[in-house]
């Protein structure tokens, strides 16, 4: 009898298990679907409209030649498009003490026409030293920089005549403060 009991209470258990794994499980998907709903992340590939950068580095700094992942992060509070890409020094460039780099990317159509959805996005502060950096090193290191695009009036999606980009370099003399 105390067999019997023990083996009722075994299996008891195991259903109870059973279940309660379940129930993990489909919590855990259904937390996943709706936040997905959400808060939706598009994301298209686009690729670089040349091997190297235009502007005043065209000579010094290229682009990885890839497949870039656009991503576009929506929800109620914040809209924001990110483009990860890398580049690479081709030559060493040391930029005098007053001077200043910029990087500009642009959205593209195939035949290079910008984007009248989209701004131009400048390069943060952070990555920019990183390229600075690499650009006085002269390595050949390829160098992760993130660019945040902002969009001209509110899109429900990417357009589909952007698939490539194009990146704009430019040294400008720093504003020198009395």
């Amino acid at each position: 009898k105390e067999l019997e009991t023990t083996d009722i209470e075994v299996k008891r258990n195991l259903k109870s298990k059973r279940i309660t794994s379940f129930l993990t499980v489909a919590l855990y998907v259904s937390f996943i679907l709706i936040n997905n709903a959400l808060n939706p992340q598009l994301e298209k590939v686009i690729y670089p409209l040349g091997k190297n950068v235009s502007g005043d580095l065209k000579d010094t700094l290229g682009i990885v030649p890839k497949a870039c992942n656009l991503t576009y992060y929506k929800n109620e509070h914040i809209k924001r498009i990110e483009l990860d890409i890398k580049l690479i020094p081709i030559n060493k460039y040391v930029l005098k003490d007053d001077e200043e780099l910029i990087i500009i990317l642009q959205l593209t159509d195939a035949t290079g026409n910008f984007s009248e959805d989209f701004y131009p996005s400048e390069l943060e502060n952070i990555d920019r030293n990183k390229v600075t950096r690499e650009l006085k090193k002269g390595s050949d290191t390829e160098i992760n920089v993130t660019f945040e695009i902002n969009e001209k009036k509110a899109l429900t999606e990417i357009p589909i005549e952007i698939t490539n980009f194009k990146i704009i370099t430019e040294i400008k003399q720093k504003n020198s403060e009395p």
